[in-house]
């Protein structure tokens, strides 16, 4: 190995270890260099300075620092315990229950997954608790993930294997945890599933069931991504983003026990602009008006942007309406990803919505918004 070789290598395993672009590597350095400059008495003049003014602007990015001038707003950044350690996290989940409810009387319920830098390895399914929604930690007695990879340790013909999406749905004091996984296999194939645990307190879960699985020639065909559970009128009802020959849809499916469900039928979206393909989703109301977050994407969730919108029909047909909010911080640099809505008790509504920065990590953030939007008068579906 040349010497040109070994450095190049011992580059990018600094990199590596520190997270650091070779932009900022590289301002370390000059740093550095000028501070041990200093101690000796030497000065370059204007290079301190530069250095300074250069720093916040160019080099380290705040998750805060404003992309643009006209952004409006304000979100609150949260530090979720996540079980590998990094903070980052993706695919919230929140239940707000006024009254409170598991062993701690938490009036505030969380599923998400951590995802370190995208690692998918990390991406099962966590729960966490609070009372303010703000602040959020682990229920004493729970040891997550709940679930990890690999599920199945003997099955020699899985390559790959991962965990996503996790719905809560709190039905008669028992909560369920909805969540998917995926195998790629050597035969061509990949495996989904949708699997199943409950708990009666947030601590004791049950063994995962899986309750829908598909195998597919690995491809542009896809099932079962971004589960979403309500239960209207006392039938289970869940949607998912099923994807058929390259074309991706909202389908609904229901049950009288959360176990065992109907064939999917496709649903209805209209939108008064262009839409990318559906990716995620979460759905949140008791009957009558359905509320809709649509995160819509190209493939692999690239260039992913958040909408809402809402159903007048029990989600059979949607109307999307525009975006929440525009981004515009440097932790939603990338993409805005799958997001939940939770209703208050005063008529407004918060957003949980996770989000990539330009530095490739994974933040969840809560965000306060007004009453919603006036549905039209008199519209039933689309």
């Amino acid at each position: 190995m040349t010497m040109l070789s070994s450095l190049f290598l011992l580059l990018l395993l600094v990199l590596t270890w520190t997270r650091k672009t070779p932009q900022q590597l590289l301002y370390s350095l000059l740093r550095e260099a000028e501070k041990g400059l200093r101690r000796m008495n030497v000065r370059i003049p204007g290079l301190e300075r530069r250095l300074e003014e250069n720093n916040p602007k160019r080099v380290f990015h705040s998750p805060f620092l404003r992309l643009r001038g006209d952004v409006r707003h304000l979100p609150t950044l949260l530090n979720l315990p996540t079980s590998e350690g990094s903070g980052e996290a993706a695919h919230p989940d929140v239940l707000h229950v006024p009254g409170g409810w598991g062993k701690g009387d938490w009036t505030w319920l969380m599923a998400a997954t951590p995802y370190p830098m995208g690692t998918d390895y990390f991406e099962n399914p966590e729960f966490y608790v609070s009372r303010d929604g703000l602040r959020w930690q682990v229920p004493e007695g729970l040891r997550n993930p709940l679930a990890r990879v690999p599920v199945e340790p003997s099955r020699r013909e899985i390559r790959r294997e991962f965990h996503s999406d996790p719905s809560l749905l709190l039905h008669e004091g028992l909560l369920h945890l909805y969540y998917r996984w995926t195998a790629v296999l050597n035969t061509g194939e990949t495996e989904n599933r949708i699997l199943l645990t409950t708990s009666p307190d947030g601590v004791v879960w049950s063994p995962p069931e899986a309750v829908l699985s598909e195998r597919l020639p690995t491809g542009s065909d896809r099932k079962f991504l971004s589960p979403s559970a309500l239960v209207l009128d006392g039938t289970r009802v869940l949607w998912t983003v099923d994807c058929e020959a390259g074309d991706r849809f909202i389908v609904r499916r229901t049950s009288p026990d959360g176990l065992h469900w109907s064939a999917p039928v496709r649903t209805e979206i209209a939108a008064p602009f262009p839409l990318k393909a559906p990716w995620h989703l979460d759905v949140s109301g008791e009957g009558g008006r359905l509320r809709l977050l649509l995160t819509a994407a190209r493939d692999r969730g690239v260039d992913a942007e958040l909408l809402w919108g809402w159903s007048g029909d029990g989600g059979l047909s949607w109307n999307v309406e525009g975006k929440p909010f525009e981004p515009g911080y440097f932790f939603e640099k990338k993409r805005i990803y799958r997001s939940s809505i939770v209703p208050m008790e005063d008529g407004t509504e918060r957003l949980y919505y996770s989000a990539m920065a330009g530095d490739g990590t994974w933040h969840v953030a809560a965000l306060d918004l007004g009453a919603p939007p006036p549905y039209e008068t008199g519209t039933e579906g689309n």
